[in-house]
């Protein structure tokens, strides 16, 4: 018997900034393993600040104990609101964002190229104009992305100002958001099996490390022709620490059986 499940998950006021050259990453296929572990994480990560979550987490569903004795999913949608703020930049900030996927022939390797799409280089992955001030080794502008590589889902081109910035009487504060969904068409994952490996009374029962449910499914099980990114390139130049922001909020639509 296959059952509706509903995945819901997000973030809110993330500061954008992540390497030297590459965008921010926002991984959407985290997967619905229930753990804090082996789940997607965004590229924002460093020794001094951890990485945004971006795992699911089962919601509005009356499961129960289902997942537990279900060993495959299939994912229908991914419904997304996505909002950008200035956040602690008041200048007027160009924004360039693309929902993508690996192109399916290449993609294994383009994920392993890209460090599990976490770093993107410039000429290789991308490229864009740099801004010519200082400090600015993450300050993209007119972004046009390696089609051999990636296939553009969506892009938007949007700009966040603050409300004390010294064009806010020509440019009014701006937060803009948008939605939009990721099909998935049923993709299915399905739990890489290992068990039950334990035994009590004579009966085979699962242990610690069996895989054989859907939650069991980490984030590196997902093939990564599968995958959703978010890719957000701008214009802010970092030397002053000030970065805008983003949030999101996501719910996933599958069935499980």
């Amino acid at each position: 018997m296959k059952h509706p499940v509903t995945y819901g998950g997000g973030f809110k006021n993330v500061s954008i900034k992540s390497g030297d050259t590459s965008p921010m990453i926002i991984p959407l296929t985290s997967g619905p393993r229930q753990g804090t572990l082996n789940t997607a994480l965004a590229n924002d990560g460093s020794t001094l600040v951890n990485p945004t979550d971006c795992s699911w987490r089962v919601t509005m569903s009356n499961l129960g104990s289902t997942t537990q004795i279900r060993d495959g999913l299939k994912i229908w949608r991914q419904y997304v609101t996505m909002q950008l703020a200035p956040g602690s930049e008041a200048a007027y900030i160009n924004h360039q964002l693309f929902l993508v996927k690996l192109q399916p022939d290449v993609a294994t390797d383009i994920y392993r190229e890209t460090n599990d799409m976490t770093t993107l280089v410039k000429h290789r992955d991308y490229y864009c104009q740099d801004i010519e001030t200082l400090a600015t080794a993450h300050a993209q502008f007119g972004v046009f992305l390696n089609t051999s590589r990636y296939k553009i889902v969506k892009r938007w081109n949007l700009h966040t100002v603050g409300g004390n910035d010294h064009i806010s009487d020509v440019y009014r504060p701006s937060k803009p958001t948008v939605k939009f969904t990721c099909n998935y068409g049923g993709a299915l994952m399905r739990a890489s099996g290992g068990g039950p490996s334990g035994t009590t009374a004579g009966i085979a029962t699962e242990v610690v490390g069996d895989r054989t449910n859907i939650e069991s499914i980490e984030y590196d099980d997902i093939d990564p022709k599968h995958k959703y990114f978010l890719l957000a390139f701008n214009d802010n130049e970092p030397a002053d620490l000030e970065y805008p922001t983003l949030s999101m909020s996501w719910l996933v639509k599958g069935t499980v059986s």
